[in-house]
């Protein structure tokens, strides 16, 4: 019997894992300590300003929705009505609105313009007259969610001003950024044409070897866009004479039968077409850059609009608000009332 247990201990001990003394003292660093470092780091600030100014515009119209919906006693307007609850609603409110339509209208960007906005509330005004009467509570609390939310946008208007400048340089009171601004989408939609893919971007030396010993003055849809970006061109004709540079350049080097030459013929023809539709807008512009010698783009902010004022609601007697409500022949006055905030969503600046 000592003899079994002697050879097992032997055994047991031949099958034991030998650590050197020299590595006796060292430990694998864990998993967990080997990304410590890494989940210690400071992140990077996620709060970056989003570049894209209809975006900037619409967080702005989202904020100042987030404080309508602290105002107390709002809550009939955070969601739209629902049709079991008040089911005679949509029959009286043919375009109902409230405030979570608006938000949903924030994230999808609707809003290019203060106005759209504004006409938003003030249908959520006008649904809650035509429906609850002059003298409802909640057309009062109507009232001061309508005057806080025009309060909030006049307190932003420089900011707003900004964004919806840069969405439409129309709005602005410089010419030379609306003429550039008009020339660079005409070139914009020029490039989407299949015709145009040749003359895109300069053309490649490596590609085209003895491409500059024939055209002295190169030019391409890039470069053109790049010079409507740096507000190069001051009328229509200087850019018309670079567009006239890519057919010619063409002709020269692949001759005026080449298949190439048949696209830059088509985007010339393109582009001539859009310049004549745009040509009202375009000699406006032209003729108050001329007026104006010596014309620089100026460095500080374009003059101050103030928002416009808050369309009015329309004025019913509580007479005729009955009527609505029963059906009876003043509901026209309604569709008027709703034809009138919808008309207001489609005006141009």
């Amino acid at each position: 019997k000592a003899l079994v247990e002697a050879a097992d201990e032997l055994t047991r001990k031949s099958l034991m894992l030998k650590i050197p003394k020299d590595f006796a003292g060292k430990k694998r660093k864990r998993s967990d300590d080997y990304y410590s470092g890494y989940l210690s780091k400071q992140q990077k600030n996620t709060l970056r300003r989003r570049a894209d100014p209809i975006i900037c515009l619409n967080a702005i119209f989202e904020d100042i929705l987030s404080r309508l919906k602290e105002i107390p006693n709002t809550w009939p307007f955070h969601q739209p009505v629902c049709p079991k609850k008040v089911p005679d609603y949509l029959k009286i409110i043919k375009i109902p609105m409230d405030l979570q339509t608006m938000r949903d209208n924030t994230k999808t960007s609707v809003y290019d313009h203060r106005d759209k906005f504004i006409s938003d509330i003030n249908l959520i005004h006008s649904n809650c007259v035509v429906y609850n009467g002059f003298d409802n509570i909640l057309t009062q609390t109507a009232n001061s969610l309508r005057d806080l939310a025009l309060k909030w946008i006049e307190e932003r208007d420089e900011e707003i001003l900004l964004f919806e400048i840069e969405i439409n340089p129309l709005l602005s009171h410089n010419s030379q950024l609306k003429l550039s601004w008009i020339l660079e989408n005409i070139i914009t939609g020029a490039r989407s044409l299949s015709a145009a893919q040749p003359f895109l971007y300069p053309v490649n030396v490596k590609l085209v070897r003895d491409y500059y010993s024939y055209v002295q003055k190169p030019m391409d849809l890039d470069t053109i866009r790049t010079k409507c970006s740096n507000n190069e061109y001051s009328n229509r004709s200087l850019f018309m004479k670079d567009v006239d540079l890519i057919l010619n350049n063409c002709i020269t080097y692949n001759g005026s039968n080449h298949v190439y030459t048949k696209m830059a013929e088509e985007l010339h023809g393109h582009i001539t077409k859009l310049i004549q539709k745009n040509s009202d807008n375009l000699a406006q512009f032209e003729g108050e850059l001329s007026s104006k010698s010596g014309y620089h783009i100026p460095s500080q902010s374009p003059p101050k609009i103030s928002p416009k004022s808050i369309s009015s609601v329309p004025s019913l007697s509580g007479e005729q608000i009955e009527n609505i409500r029963d059906g009876s022949d003043d509901a026209d006055l309604l569709d008027d009332l709703q034809l009138s905030q919808e008309n207001s969503c489609d005006e141009t600046f």
